[in-house]
């Protein structure tokens, strides 16, 4: 028993770890929506991953209870540096991070983003980070880093080679896939060493005081808790339309309108001078005059990138008309 269990469970675990991500790829072959497959397959799946756990810390199932401490570490430290390394993109104009806010407005079914989606979309990007450092954790444990590298970016050509990869731009956009596999192989790096140290990384997970991790605990709780209550947010979620992004200086918002093929979704221009409106990718310009709504001339299914032009760079916003499954225009990763 104990030998069947010592092969059977890190297989279970592994394939419990699947459905986190698997669930966007759900969403994005067109099987179901992110917030049906998350609720139907990712939390089954994380209950079981628990009660695993559970059951190897009960058993004293080091192997796999270490294995398990070393995924979530390592996952959590390389999803920490797959999002740092993007930064000076992000500083360069590049809307690096728009994917993860979209998974919110999936996983919610809302309407448009929010404090309430951006929160829910870089949950379930820890979330994918930390369960794909599991599964690497379980099977890979002393082997060369190098093999996490490999690892990270087996994820990301999966995805590219998904209609991930056309929903999101990366096959007419070299650079952003660039960028991409850029993130993965950094990723790669701080989780394959600490898999590969695994002696010296679980001796030092035990030292760690139990006062760090509740420490721990309630800093993401405090910072996941700010982001609801910041007033700020909370005003510009509360004037936030659907189906209708406001021009206010040459900041458009919300990021994200969401909406069902064939609606109408307009801009209004609350300046005082008049804008140019750019939809990228169908070399589409529209003029608002200050006041006006006008119609955004869109009808095929797809992720459409909106900007105001200016002389320098602007914030761009982003339009989902679902289902974003079907073929249509792309987005890219550039912001003018």
């Amino acid at each position: 028993m104990n030998l069947m269990n010592g092969r059977f469970l890190p297989v279970l675990l592994f394939i419990a770890c699947v459905p986190q991500a698997g669930s966007l790829l759900l969403k994005m072959y067109g099987v179901c929506g992110l917030q049906e497959a998350f609720l139907f397959t990712s939390l089954p799946a994380l209950l079981c991953i628990l009660v695993v756990y559970v059951r190897a810390r009960r058993t004293s199932d080091e192997r796999l209870t270490d294995s398990i401490h070393l995924g979530v570490f390592g996952g959590l430290l390389a999803t920490f540096a797959y999002d740092l390394c993007r930064i000076p993109f992000v500083i360069l104009g590049q809307r690096i991070f728009a994917p993860i806010t979209a998974y919110g407005v999936w996983l919610l079914g809302a309407e448009s983003s929010s404090r309430f989606t951006d929160l829910a979309g870089w949950s379930y990007h820890f979330l994918n980070g930390i369960s794909f450092g599991i599964m690497y954790a379980l099977f890979m444990r002393r082997r060369s880093f190098f093999w996490a590298i490999l690892w990270a970016c087996l994820l990301e050509t999966i995805a590219f080679l998904s209609p991930f990869g056309r929903i999101f731009g990366f096959t007419s956009n070299p650079f952003a896939l660039g960028i991409a596999y850029f993130g993965h192989v950094v990723y790669g790096i701080p989780l394959g060493i600490v898999v590969m140290k695994d002696a010296a990384c679980i001796s030092w997970l035990k030292t760690v005081p139990r006062g760090m991790y509740v420490f721990g605990y309630v800093a993401i709780f405090a910072i996941m808790l700010g982001q609801i209550l910041n007033p700020q947010l909370a005003a510009s979620d509360k004037a936030t339309l659907s189906q209708r992004f406001v021009i206010n200086g040459d900041v458009m918002t919300p990021d994200w309108q969401r909406v069902p093929r064939d609606s109408e979704v307009t801009v209004f221009n609350d300046s005082a001078d008049a804008k140019v409106i750019v939809i990228k990718k169908l070399s589409k310009e529209i003029t608002a005059a200050p006041g006006e709504s006008v119609v955004i001339p869109i009808a095929e299914p797809g992720i459409y990138q909106i900007f105001v032009q200016t002389s320098g760079r602007t914030r761009s916003s982003f339009l989902m008309i679902e289902p974003v499954e079907s073929q249509g225009p792309k987005v890219s990763g550039e912001v003018k």
